[in-house]
């Protein structure tokens, strides 16, 4: 196991088509400034300072956690979907983008501001309390009938151009909006027996199929 106290480094793989990998756990306490890796993997991640991680390329096999107040960035991460955890507890900015795989994803932090953009293999996300936008983005649920997102009262929702979906099909899965919670929702697939009983922000658009009957004669 490793901890990185350091502030103001660059932790670089030397080839740039392999990731070097530590095993075990990773963990970072800089209080300040910033720490940057590419192309770096590990089994476990911990981001504990306030000081900002900046993450690209490489994966992380079994959980990452961020529960200081530091900025987190990822990009091009494999945070493996059917195995990684990803929990963030801190009161703190996250973005996610460009993901190959997103794992089973919870939010517990009232402070906290949660991005997802682009990552098309996300497991489930649970969002105790915080903010979650989600862009451009696919997230399945774990199974048949258990909800792809679940929503917790005083917790907001942000959700564009995205696709909520039952594992290993193209059908919609169930996501949870309850009373109390709040949300913004536009062009998004997900499954019609959903509970949306939060407060919106804005409008909601949901598309499905489109058909044109009795189309009058086109005339230029």
């Amino acid at each position: 196991d490793y901890t990185i106290t350091s502030q103001n480094i660059n932790i670089v793989s030397l080839s740039p088509n392999q990731a070097v990998d530590f095993n075990g756990t990773l963990t970072f306490t800089h209080t300040a400034s910033n720490v940057q890796l590419n192309n770096i993997s590990c089994e476990i991640l911990n981001h504990t300072g306030n000081g900002a991680l900046y993450m690209f390329g490489g994966s992380v096999t079994t959980s990452l956690t961020s529960s200081g107040n530091g900025y987190l960035y990822t990009s091009g991460v494999d945070l493996q979907a059917t195995a990684t955890t990803v929990n963030i507890t801190g009161a703190k900015s996250v973005v996610f983008t460009n993901a190959t795989a997103l794992g089973q994803l919870t939010i517990n932090n009232a402070s906290a501001i949660v991005s997802l953009l682009n990552c098309l293999n996300s497991k489930t996300i649970t969002l105790t309390s915080g903010v979650v936008g989600i862009n451009n983005s696919t997230i399945y649920s774990a199974s048949a009938g258990a909800n792809a997102i679940s929503v917790s009262p005083g917790a907001f929702l942000f959700a564009t151009n995205s696709t909520f979906l039952i594992p290993n099909t193209t059908n919609p899965a169930l996501i949870n909006i309850p009373a109390g919670s709040f949300y913004s929702i536009n062009n998004c697939a997900y499954s019609d027996s959903s509970v949306i009983a939060g407060t919106i922000l804005t409008r909601t658009s949901k598309f499905d199929a489109i058909a044109l009957a009795n189309a009058l004669p086109f005339t230029s």
